[in-house]
């Protein structure tokens, strides 16, 4: 530990001290080449200067014998390599060296002035200067201040070393060797000197020193505290031995005695019960199983305590075989062994060798059952056992609502146009469905919800299947009831009367919802199939009028059926929509073109169904609604959007400018509108944002409410 500090200690110092230096020497290297850098460009530059004015008349002159003389004495200053003197037009092209060889050295740099006479460049000066010599006199300071730098470290090293053994490492090996004593048992032995330091490892010598002093005392507490112990278990040892004889002498053999010993609760104490059962044991039998039999304690405690103590005894894990029903109500054994009072609002069921398999937790009439059917089936007759009082109050309340439930059923075969009794039957259904769950039948209440789904969704075609169904159901509720009624002691044959009836229940509930479904799909329509038909009228329309055909979106957030008869008018509707805007709202190509709009056009229809009614949007993008048009019947008078939607579903009205197959006739719209109506649906329109600006297209909302007139009035 002690070398490891020093030598780290050591290595930090050198590492920092070497980047110091390599820091600082990287600066003056940086910062003396460009001073020197900069000082030569200068001189170099007074002397290109110098050397400009004389150029200037030298081209003028063409004098080249002065060009020759000029450049040979540039090219002789000090670290100048190359000079290449040239005018605009090419005439003089002299060079002394090679200058291209410096353009892209980084020991070198080239310097160029441009040759002025009378305000106007006639020529241009370039000299290559070579500062590999600035290098050498650099590099050879650096090396010289390094090789000073490492004999400064070595000599700092020698004295942080010697500084470093005499400050920490010879403390550290004095404290090391104080600590080892101690460690070996020693607490007599002292920290020494070290304790007068106050630094950290007087510190630490002072907590060693802590420490030894306080295990000192408490080892001498220790030694007196076993002496003691010892001559305690000596003196329990010869008194057991002393009971143990006397015991010998009273019966046979010595396997027939069973000591039991518990030094801390001290609950039984077989020598002294012994003395006090001898005259009325004899000789044979278990002392032990003899001794608590005598014992206060009731038939259930001594079974518990005897497996108890045997397993114990054999060291093997305790495993209680009774019958949890015997167990008195105010004790509770669990798996530790240990005594917990019994909660009146527990029930335990057991399976057939009377093991507890569940606990259910009663909170008044509530109870905690399982979901899974299959689960339900197998702990049905537990259950019962706990559940006999609630089963009769849900049984008697159960029988009466069923049998409203027949009268009514019965009332509505025999008058299928009843809504108000449907109505009714629904709303008792809800009640009955409340009850099973508070009796905690939820299998019977599952099948009402489902049966309350069914009937919702009813119609005259089905409702005469649906009602036998209900019926049947009914009939085998009527047993169910019965069987739980006359028998709620939780017998075998109960739950398999009830099993019986359960599978029996759900055959009959699969059977008559297929057939419900099945005749729904027979005598409802899906609204998805409007995607169908009306991309086959848009062709079709398209194709007679010679347009292309246009792009169709078709969105529906959630598919549902509705009957043929609201089908046909929502498929008359989208259908003449469509045509309308083949014919009137969707420009020509040229007209497309010129506001930028895809050639063929776009209609989009979205359907989205809530819970109370259906939403329909069809929209295009053509050129909307022309207020010009309906300002021309209102005598030049802007109308106002209500006028507006009042004139487009007015009987006569039409936008077209002559009449065809497909438009200009004014019957259109009035008779959409009528039709929705019928159906108690309503259907409204406006333009998207801007009319005759943009050519933004027209919306229509059309609302269908999933109830009719006739049920909207009854409620």
């Amino acid at each position: 530990m002690r070398n490891s500090i020093v030598a780290k200690l050591n290595t930090a110092l050198i590492m920092i001290m070497v980047l110091i230096t390599l820091f600082f020497s990287g600066i003056f290297a940086y910062t003396s080449f460009q001073s020197e850098s900069e000082l030569l460009e200068q001189q170099v530059s007074k002397v290109i200067g110098l050397s400009v004015q004389n150029l200037s008349d030298i081209i003028w002159d063409i004098d080249l014998e002065r060009l020759e003389k000029l450049m040979d004495s540039l090219a002789q200053q000090e670290a100048v390599r190359a000079v290449h003197v040239r005018d605009v037009t090419g005439t003089i092209n002299s060079m002394r060296g090679d200058i291209a060889e410096y353009e892209n050295r980084t020991d070198g740099s080239i310097l160029e002035r441009n040759i002025i006479n009378d305000g106007q460049v006639i020529g241009s000066i370039r000299v290559a200067i070579d500062k590999s010599g600035i290098y050498d006199r650099i590099f050879a300071t650096l090396r010289l201040l390094l090789y000073m730098t490492v004999f400064k470290i070595a000599i700092i090293w020698f004295f942080i070393v010697k500084l470093a053994n005499r400050v920490i490492r010879r403390p550290l090996i004095a404290l090391e060797h104080d600590v080892d004593v101690i460690a070996k048992g020693d607490f007599t032995h002292s920290v020494g000197s070290s304790l007068t330091r106050s630094d950290e490892i007087g510190l630490f010598a002072k907590r060693f020193e802590e420490m030894r002093i306080s295990i000192a005392d408490k080892m001498k507490i220790i030694e007196f505290q076993n002496k003691s112990l010892e001559r305690k278990v000596n003196e329990r040892t010869i008194d057991l031995q002393r009971r143990a004889n006397d015991l010998r002498a009273v019966f046979d053999s010595s396997d027939q005695v069973t000591l039991i010993i518990e030094r801390d609760l001290n609950i039984l104490d077989a020598s002294k019960k012994a003395t006090e059962l001898l005259p009325s044991l004899g000789s044979h039998g278990n002392l032990l199983e003899r001794f608590i039999s005598a014992s206060n304690l009731s038939e259930s405690e001594q079974s518990i305590l005897i497996s108890v103590i045997r397993t114990s005894l054999n060291n093997d894990p305790i495993n209680f075989d009774i019958n949890a029903s015997a167990l008195p109500v105010e004790l509770l054994i669990n798996v530790e062994g240990t005594r917990v009072p019994f909660q009146m609002n527990w029930g335990y069921v057991l399976d057939a060798s009377n093991q507890v398999i569940e606990k259910i937790i009663l909170t008044g009439r509530d109870i905690s059952l399982h979901k899974d059917f299959e689960q339900y089936q197998q702990s049905t007759e537990k259950r019962l056992q706990v559940m006999a009082e609630l089963i009769g109050v849900g049984v008697a309340k159960a029988r009466r609502d069923i049998d409203q439930y027949d009268g009514l059923a019965h009332a509505m075969k025999r008058s299928i146009q009843g809504g108000e009794s449907l109505e009714k039957y629904l709303g008792n259904l809800h009640t009955a469905k409340g009850n099973f769950r508070i009796s905690g039948l939820k299998i019977l209440a599952n099948s009402i919800h489902n049966l309350e789904g069914t009937i919702k969704n009813d119609s005259q075609s089905y409702q005469l299947m649906t009602l036998e169904g209900c019926l049947e159901l009914n009939s085998y509720y009527h047993e169910i009831l019965e069987k739980i009624e006359n028998d709620t002691d939780g017998s075998r044959n109960l739950v398999n009367v009830i099993r019986a009836r359960l599978e029996s229940g759900k055959a009959i509930s699969r059977t008559w919802l297929e057939g419900a479904l099945e005749a729904q799909e027979r005598n409802f329509c899906f609204l998805s199939t409007l995607e169908k038909d009306l991309g086959q009228m848009v062709e079709s329309t398209a194709a007679q009028l010679g347009k292309p055909v246009p792009q169709i979106e078709f969105r529906i957030d959630d598919d549902t059926y509705v009957p043929p008869g609201i089908y046909d008018v929502l498929r008359t509707c989208c259908l003449h929509l469509s045509s309308n805007s083949l014919a009137h709202g969707i420009e020509s190509a040229e007209i497309r073109r010129q506001y930028q709009k895809n050639l063929e056009g776009q209609i989009n229809l979205f359907i989205g169904v809530g819970r109370t009614q259906i939403k329909i949007q069809y929209w295009d993008d053509g050129q909307g609604i022309d207020n010009q048009l309906f300002a021309a019947d209102q005598g030049g008078r802007p109308p106002t959007p209500e006028k507006i939607r009042d004139l487009i579903f007015e009987k006569g009205f039409s936008s077209a400018s002559h009449l065809t197959e497909i438009s200009g006739r004014g019957i259109g719209m009035s008779e959409i509108r009528e039709q929705l109506e019928s159906i108690g649906a309503s259907i409204d329109c406006y333009n998207h944002e801007v009319v005759n600006e943009g050519h933004t297209g027209i919306r229509f909302l059309i609302k269908v409410p999933l109830v009719s007139a006739e049920e909207r009035k009854s409620s």
